[in-house]
Order: structure tokens, then sequence, then C-alpha cells
């Protein structure tokens, strides 16, 4: 019974241990890879549809960690808008952009270093989003916290 007991705890702790990576963590690290923008030293980054909060999170944590980068947005295109995680290295204030950047088309804010958003659809319950419909969201996204950082 003792070692039985013993076995389940270590499944649970393996199961609950962030720093393992799945394969679903990996097609997120290559979709936000594949899809890198750099615009002077802010970095976008899109980790595929429907990607966990955390992972998304992470992920921002990762590019910020690129040469140059001292602003780093990474999103993920959810069912009903958009999930971001924002993260400076200090040159900007995350929270302060996020909040700027997202006024009137979503919610943002956080801290200094680290910050999140959502941006809605817009779209009638249950009306149906379309490709064209996420890609110019997140063309105007970006546009918008460009101009909140300064850069054209």
């Amino acid at each position: 019974l003792h070692r039985l007991i013993r076995r389940q705890r270590q499944m649970c702790i393996r199961d609950s241990d962030s720093s393992v990576l799945h394969f679903d963590d990996i097609k997120a690290y290559k979709d936000a890879l594949s899809t890198i923008d750099i615009r002077e030293d802010v970095c976008f980054a899109c980790a595929g549809y429907e990607c966990k909060e955390s992972l998304i999170a992470a992920i921002c944590d990762f590019t910020l960690t690129l040469d140059g980068i001292n602003l780093s947005i990474v999103y993920s295109p959810k069912k009903d808008g958009i999930k971001l995680s924002i993260r400076s290295g200090g040159k900007y204030l995350s929270g302060v952009l996020a909040v700027n950047a997202l006024r009137g088309i979503g919610t943002g804010g956080g801290h200094d270093n680290m910050a999140g958003g959502y941006v809605p659809y817009g779209k009638e319950t249950g009306s149906k989003v379309g490709d064209a419909d996420i890609v110019r969201l997140e063309h105007e996204i970006k546009a918008r916290f460009l101009k909140e950082a300064g850069i054209k």
C-alpha cells in the first residue's frame, strides 16, 4: 500500500511539473518562432490557436531574451478573442503600454515588466469569425502597440 501511495504521489508531482514540455507545447514554440515579427526592438509572435495562457507567457519570456529585444508581445487567437502576454526588459512599461494600446478594443494591464491583455472579436455571440477577421485584428493590435512604443 505504501508503494502504491508513493507511486501515485510521484505521478501527481510529475504530471503537475511545469518544467516538462509536451508535444503541444513544442508546437506552440514552433508556431511562435515561425511568426516572429520584429520592429526595431519590439518582437511580436503568434503562439497558435487556443494556446494555454501559461504557455503564451512562457513563450513571451523566451522571446524577450532575443538579442536586441526590449519588448515582447506574444498572442494566441482564442474562440472569442485574442489573448496577449506582454514582457519588457525595462525600457518600456508593459502594463501602461497594454492599457493604452488596447483601450477601446479590449482590456490590458499589469506591471512594469509583465502584463497581459485580451481583445474580443466583437462579433455577435455565435457568429463565425474568419481568418481574415483575426489577421485584421492582429494588425491593429501590432499597430497600436508600436504607436504606444513610439515606433513608426
